[in-house]
């Protein structure tokens, strides 16, 4: 059984892999490999927008929606104590009051709909029926945390989360395959092989669920991500094959497929898999921030850029210590576990 240490390193790593992720990869966003190269080199630190960029709203070291909505999902869980749909749509909605989201940058159009309907008192059944890209996973790691070693719940609170703004098939699995990976990593004595064992049962799980749109096997997109990188070791290499054949766009059975495979390519070196994400192309901030969190909570916060993440939590004032600890705690006492 994990410690309370343990567990709380775990959240800290996640929390803030996911923030080193969303942040070096918000420069980078949409932007081809060719283009970040003349741009910026190689990018292994924060750095500033270019001019032209999507992103010229934010400044130097800011966070976008990954890990907006993320530690709002925390803040709610938190405070009521417990998960359901009546908490994931309040998040969601706080979360669009208090950022003013829909004057921001970073806003993806599946979610900019669906809260625009929730705002006018769509049921969120309704309000997320078409939504496929990869706003649900990007925003699951919360479920995955309080969840761990429970992939079914993960799974099922994936969908819970998704509903409101994604209730597609389509995002839905890639919101049940990560938080299955991450219940999975929490695990101390969890092994990447069962890391990717939950993500493809999240993945197929998923695949049945919500409003049923074509498109390709999320599973199955992911099988063929790890085969195509399976004799490369360079993780920069991984990254330029799967960017090529699998892309990098906004839909989510391009960006999971490329997180896990990134995560199972990783052997420590977090930093290096989250530069090989963020420098890659496409929908990097995203990329980044799930694979800083997948490896954040599987190899813990010592494989991350102490540096980097005080950098981050000057600027956008948040203190990561203190939420990991509140969350730890919650864990804790969710799970009858004894705080040694």
């Amino acid at each position: 059984m994990i410690n309370r240490e343990g567990l709380y390193d775990k959240i800290y790593g996640c929390i803030c892999g996911l923030a080193i992720g969303d942040c070096l990869g918000m420069p980078t966003e949409f932007m081809t490999p060719e283009e970040i190269q003349e741009r910026y080199g190689y990018v292994d630190k924060l750095v500033t927008p270019c001019e032209e960029h999507i992103h010229k709203d934010l400044n130097y070291g800011m966070i976008t929606d990954d890990t907006e909505i993320t530690l709002q999902i925390i803040e709610e869980i938190i405070k009521n104590e417990k998960f359901n749909l009546d908490i994931a749509v309040e998040a969601i909605v706080n979360w669009t009051e208090k950022r003013d989201v829909f004057n921001k940058s970073y806003l993806g159009p599946s979610s900019a709909k669906a809260i625009k309907a929730l705002l006018k008192g769509v049921p969120p059944k309704e309000a997320g029926e078409y939504g496929a890209t990869n706003g649900a996973a990007m925003r699951v790691t919360p479920l995955g945390l309080i969840n761990m070693g429970n992939i079914q719940k993960a799974i099922d609170d994936a969908e819970i989360m998704s509903i409101p703004t994604h209730n597609t098939n389509l995002a839905i699995a890639g919101a049940a395959s990560i938080a299955a990976a991450i219940a999975t990593a929490m695990e101390e004595d969890s092994t990447k092989d069962e890391v990717l064992k939950a993500a493809l049962y999240g993945a197929k799980e998923g695949e049945k669920r919500g409003n049923i749109l074509i498109g390709p096997s999320l599973h199955k997109r992911i099988e063929l991500a790890i085969d195509l990188v399976d004799r490369v070791e360079d993780l920069s290499k991984c990254a330029k094959i799967l960017y090529d054949y699998i892309g990098a766009g906004l839909q989510t059975y391009e960006v999971v497929p490329i997180v896990i495979a990134l995560f199972y390519k990783t052997k420590g070196n977090v930093m290096k898999a989250i530069e090989a994400s963020v420098n890659l192309g496409g929908d990097t901030d995203t990329i980044g921030a799930l694979v800083g969190a997948l490896g954040g909570t599987y190899y813990g916060s010592d494989q991350l850029n102490s540096s980097i993440i005080d950098e981050i939590a000057t600027i956008n004032n948040i203190d990561f210590k203190a939420i990991a600890t509140k969350l730890t705690e919650f864990i804790l006492i969710q799970n009858n576990i004894c705080q040694n």
